[in-house]
């Protein structure tokens, strides 16, 4: 994604996803940049495992972003999902009412980082990227995982059910693509 050097004109990439249930059914659908997929936030329910957590579109404005969303809620059901909402509300740019702000001014009130925290936070995210917060890994780390990878082999086991998720996945987005 293309970055101009003036933050102001900075283009954000938005996109939908969904996560599944075991048998593979959709049970909430999101909106989000970044690694908004992967992040708990302050969801009511646990995260599904990775590999239960699909994007449906990707590279949208944010207004493509919420209208996908809305419309992917509709066409499965909000009934079957868990989400809150119809989808497409979003938050972004949301303006506080005075009240809101005097509200969050009272509860962070004497809340201020020590310069040890911030020195810790700090360094947690050296060398993780701008997009999903996953690690950068060196030329000469990414040689090593692959020289220790080399010549393994998955279990047939492993083989099925790498093949069943990939068809469980291909078969939802179908379904969600010709809708």
């Amino acid at each position: 994604m293309p970055i101009n050097s003036n933050t102001s004109n900075r283009i954000e990439m938005y996109y939908t996803y969904a996560y599944l249930r075991e048998d593979g059914t959709p049970f909430y659908i999101g909106k989000g940049k970044d690694g908004r997929i992967n992040k708990q936030g302050n969801r009511k329910f646990k995260l599904p495992p990775a590999d239960r957590r699909i994007f449906l579109k990707q590279n949208l404005t944010e207004e493509e972003a919420l209208r996908h969303e809305a419309y992917i809620i509709h066409v499965i059901g909000k009934e079957n999902l868990i989400n809150q909402t119809t989808g497409g509300q979003g938050t972004s740019g949301r303006v506080l009412s005075q009240g809101e702000r005097e509200h969050l001014r009272e509860v962070n009130t004497g809340k201020v980082m020590s310069p040890e925290t911030k020195e810790k936070i700090s360094i947690s995210r050296k060398g993780k990227s701008q997009v999903g917060g996953v690690k950068k890994h060196s030329p000469e780390t990414r040689e090593k995982m692959r020289l220790a990878h080399l010549g393994r082999k998955h279990t047939k086991e492993t083989k099925e059910k790498m093949s069943k998720l990939a068809k469980d996945n291909n078969n939802i987005l179908n379904i969600l693509n010709n809708v």
